[in-house]
């Protein structure tokens, strides 16, 4: 026990972007009753800071109290939304919320499974102004930098977690005879619903169709554009970005360790729990 008990201990890394992420759990009690065993975890997500992270005391830390327990179910778990900030602050400071797009990153992480072509064509169905002044094949490129951490908050309904984002920049270029060609200059402030699932071994996390944004046009060179329909064009094209984001090249996809002896995860449910609901829940059954 105490072999498996250090092992489960050490810390953990892997390599996400060419960064390396590192995360460490320890238990803080242990208790065995009539209805198993019963442990409290501590955990820490740690990623050395990019070159130009801004500074930041920290991630956000707010008052939860953990849930009680019961035995509906094999396995029952539950996370403060603190620990996944924590995570989300690391991955900012770590620089992987800054992101570089064009139509051949997109097609090297997603596949063909990304809704939208990275064409000058998106931009000015969306922006009419926009037509006449651009080719409409000429390529689309993205230079995105979350200025702030993500923020995530459990709500249990009618999305188990809401994700902010505040001072999200995004410069737009087109490509035109192999030179760049600034578009648009926008900060954007971001929240969308997610819910989190599990399928054939991987944690799957869905964002909603319909987040809420209010975008700043900084800078406009091209022509003037109505800040209301670029903010329908980001409500429509965010979703399958932050999807992109997010899996790290598996669409949202986080493949879980296999788990010894071959144990399987099954009725797998997701919730929001604690006298606050401010925890994520998880319970499931192994066989």
């Amino acid at each position: 026990v105490a072999a498996q008990l250090a092992k489960a201990t050490a810390p953990h890394t892997a390599t996400v972007q060419g960064r390396t992420l590192t995360w460490q759990a320890r238990p803080t009690a242990i208790a065995f009753d009539d209805l198993g065993v019963t442990a409290d975890v501590e955990a820490n997500v740690t990623m050395p800071a990019a070159a130009g992270a801004p500074a930041s005391p920290g991630s956000l830390s707010t008052v939860g109290v953990p849930p009680t327990m019961g035995n509906q179910a094999g396995v029952q778990a539950a996370i403060d939304d603190d620990a996944v900030n924590r995570a989300l602050w690391a991955a900012w400071q770590g620089g992987l919320t800054t992101l570089a797009l064009d139509q051949a990153t997109v097609a090297q992480i997603a596949g063909p499974n990304f809704p939208f072509r990275l064409e000058a064509a998106l931009l000015t169905r969306f922006l009419p102004s926009l037509a006449g002044r651009l080719n409409p094949t000429d390529p689309v490129e993205l230079d995105v930098s979350s200025l702030l951490p993500p923020v995530v908050r459990v709500t249990g309904t009618p999305d188990l977690v809401e994700m902010g984002m505040g001072e999200v920049a995004t410069d737009i270029y087109v490509i035109e005879q192999g030179r760049r060609r600034l578009v648009l200059s926008v900060a954007a402030h971001v929240k969308v619903g997610a819910s989190v699932g599990y399928s054939a071994g991987a944690v799957q996390v869905s964002f909603g169709n319909a987040p809420t944004v209010r975008a700043n046009i900084l800078a406009s060179p091209v022509a003037a554009v109505d800040a209301r329909n670029l903010e329908s064009m980001l409500q429509t094209v965010l979703p399958s970005v932050l999807q992109l984001a997010t899996g790290f090249g598996g669409g949202g996809r986080f493949p879980l360790p296999p788990i010894p002896g071959g144990l399987q995860v099954l009725n797998l449910r997701t919730y929001a729990t604690g006298p606050a609901l401010d925890y994520l829940g998880a319970s499931f059954d192994l066989r």
